[in-house]
């Protein structure tokens, strides 16, 4: 298997359909139809699981072609599943955290992209609350070198 990093040097973006205050039940559920929505779209993808703000959940990651693609499918797929951030990679590994400004006013489809820094490849002794872990290598990784 390869892992994320030794994927083609295409873009992606990852997406959940989890919400925090939800019980378990509906958010496998709403997985679900979002994995059907990408199936159904014909995109590429890769089931993780990993972590955000230390919630544990299944996420998607998305390859595009261009980065651009990365950036508007993974607003339309945050937007449609009331998350509060996606993150897109671009094809050199760079991250950018893009969270909705739901404490600014928030605007449908308006988000604040956040350095990330480099994703990278890590031992799971030293992951923090957000990371992610391909099921199919048993590899975790996360962004380092960001804001």
């Amino acid at each position: 298997m390869r892992s994320i990093n030794k994927q083609p040097k295409s873009p992606f973006f990852i997406v959940s359909a989890y919400i925090n205050n939800e019980y378990e039940g509906c958010n496998l559920e709403r997985s679900m139809k979002l994995e059907q929505e990408l199936n159904a779209m014909k995109l590429p993808f890769k089931v993780l699981v990993g972590s955000w703000k230390g919630k544990k959940e299944f996420s998607y990651l998305v390859t595009t072609d261009t980065l651009k693609e990365a950036h508007s499918y993974g607003r339309m797929f945050a937007d449609s599943y009331d998350q509060e951030a996606f993150v897109v990679v671009d094809e050199k590994r760079n991250g950018q955290c893009m969270t909705t400004n739901h404490n600014e006013g928030y605007v449908y489809g308006s988000y604040k992209g956040t350095d990330l820094g480099k994703l990278v490849l890590t031992d799971k002794k030293f992951i923090g609350d957000n990371w992610s872990r391909c099921p199919m290598t048993d590899k975790y990784y996360t962004f380092t070198g960001g804001e």
